[in-house]
């Protein structure tokens, strides 16, 4: 059941961008290179012809009759196979952390045609740091931008395989070098100006901005600052809000056609004390587009998670659930506070709330309510270790963690070990089971490395 109140909804579609790094807020369940083996799928061309074809390939079968592949991946892209075999030994030296010998092979999931394929091992670099510097400075474009940013910090590392990448770093400008480890040939080369095609350069938008009274007015009230400039010269056009009805803030930022500058002060410290200032100048009139403030948050969580809980439909859900988190997230840019209620067992069900700081006004609410699976954790949990592959997991790692939680119909049971090895690498199998029959629809090898 999904329950909607859209009669305040209009303009409150928000845009976090233009003003400082963009903040994200999402749940991460694992971190680091994570490879994924669909043991059990059905697509067409059929996953398993997919697989079938490139182990065909005469370079690729020869990688996988010499190498233990315990993890083998096909995922369907734009009518492009991609399947991967990847041998199970990961190398550890002190400047790499995690090195897989694989095969890689792109196939048309129309006709099976073979697109490309190689196969990739680790391999020791054959140059030093500064050999590699000196080729690419060496290149005349670089060697020119170089001229103009002598200050320019300079790094160069190996991927592990065969590519050498040496980045250039000044301030807002950079560019960057692939260079073949084999040979020392220069592979590909980019110079990056994010100013290219502007009229004006930063420093006279810098001069715009400074004498406008309220970018005075901040800085004086904080001193201790930092500036950030970009611009953009195309926007998104036609962009509009989830219900179609475009906010001023959206016209501002995504429908202008105009090439425009942003201009971004914030103070140096940590939140919630930091404070900022945007503005938005336009680079052809010069006119100031736009002058926007952090705002301050009136209303506490507490009262923003008791005024959410006082809705009927949101109450209601709640006593529903027999455990489950809830938290509240001002945005100073447009004084609302997200309020976001979520099922612990049922990772689907929840409540999402909207809040004008303001006014304390509800400006929209929606419930996310799925019946009750058929299935229990405890079930579960015994048909994903009744698998053979669960029980040779068991057998030969320590266990770190275990999960069960379920979302739209299915359930995921999530097993995790150690490899006792001298980086941080865990392991682990994800067992994918239909709730409605208790099929195993798919099982999932994992490696991450740290």
């Amino acid at each position: 059941m999904k329950i909607f109140d859209l009669s305040k909804r209009g303009n409150t579609f928000v845009i976090i961008s233009m003003i400082m790094t963009a903040v994200l807020v999402g749940t991460t369940v694992l971190t680091g290179t994570l490879i994924a083996n669909n043991i059990k799928n059905q697509q067409s061309i059929s996953y398993q012809e997919a697989i079938d074809i490139a182990s065909s390939i005469p370079k690729v079968a020869v990688f996988i009759e010499e190498n233990d592949i315990t993890s083998v991946s096909a995922d369907l892209y734009d009518n492009v196979w991609i399947v991967e075999f990847f041998a199970g030994n990961v190398n550890y030296t002190e400047d790499f952390y995690c090195w897989l010998d694989y095969a890689y092979v792109e196939i048309d999931a129309t006709t099976g045609e073979v697109l490309y394929y190689e196969v990739y091992s680790p391999s020791t670099p054959n140059y030093t740091e500064s050999e590699i510097i000196d080729i690419a400075n060496a290149i005349p474009e670089i060697s020119t931008w170089l001229d103009v940013h002598e200050n320019a910090d300079i790094f160069a590392w190996y991927d592990g395989y065969d590519s050498w990448i040496v980045d250039y770093y000044d301030e807002y400008y950079s560019a960057y070098v692939i260079i073949s480890n084999s040979d020392g040939s220069v592979i590909y080369y980019d110079i990056y100006d994010p100013f290219e095609g502007a009229i004006h350069s930063p420093e006279e938008i810098i001069t715009i901005v400074e004498a406008l009274p309220e970018v005075q007015n901040w800085t004086l009230e904080s001193p201790d600052y930092e500036i950030n400039i970009y611009y953009s010269g195309t926007m998104y056009e036609n962009y509009t809000a989830w219900d179609d009805e475009p906010t001023e803030q959206i016209d501002w930022y995504c429908n202008i056609t105009d090439n425009v500058w942003f201009v971004d002060y914030w103070t140096i410290g940590t939140l919630p004390e930091y404070d900022w200032i945007s503005i938005v100048v336009s680079d052809e009139t010069e006119d100031v587009l736009s002058i926007i403030q952090k705002k301050e948050a009136v209303l506490t969580e507490a009262e923003v998670m008791a005024i959410a809980e006082a809705i009927p439909e949101v109450q209601a859900f709640v006593e529903t659930l027999g455990s489950y988190e809830s938290y509240a997230w001002f945005n100073d840019y447009n004084g609302i506070w997200y309020v976001y209620i979520n099922s612990l067992m049922f990772s689907q069900d929840y409540a999402y709330i909207e809040i004008l700081d303001e006014t304390a006004e509800v400006l929209y609410f929606e419930v996310f309510d799925e019946p009750d699976p058929q299935m229990t954790p405890e079930q579960v949990e015994a048909i994903a270790n009744a698998t053979a592959e669960v029980i040779a997991f068991r057998t030969n790692l320590t266990i770190s963690e275990e999960s069960v939680t379920y979302w739209n119909g299915h359930w995921s049971f999530l097993i995790l070990g150690g490899s006792g090895s001298p980086l941080v690498v865990t392991n682990g199998l994800e067992v994918i089971v239909d709730d409605a029959t208790g099929a195993i629809l798919e099982i999932l090898e994992i490696v991450i490395c740290y």
